[in-house]
């Protein structure tokens, strides 16, 4: 299975605490093991909630990866003539 990003590369940054909480971003944002930006969520999602769309991304991203192999396999067939 090809994956987007390791379930267990992914880090959670949650904002802290500020003061003034009308200021403060309420958002969590999920990192690769690499600190690349992946994506953000509302900071009330559980850690497990975190996991679990990352598990969804990969999906998608294998059948997205797997569609993408159909498809050249297909266009060279087509060049080939052999279909």
């Amino acid at each position: 299975m090809q994956r987007w990003v390791a379930p267990e590369d992914v880090n959670i940054v949650r904002p802290e605490y500020k003061p003034y909480p009308e200021k403060e971003e309420k958002v969590a944002r999920v990192y690769d093991c690499d600190g690349e930006f992946l994506f953000k969520v509302p900071n009330d999602w559980t850690d497990v909630q975190i996991h679990r769309a990352v598990a969804i991304a990969n999906t998608a991203f294998d059948r997205g990866y797997a569609l993408g192999d159909n498809n050249r396999a297909y266009e060279i067939r087509k060049a080939l003539q052999i279909c």
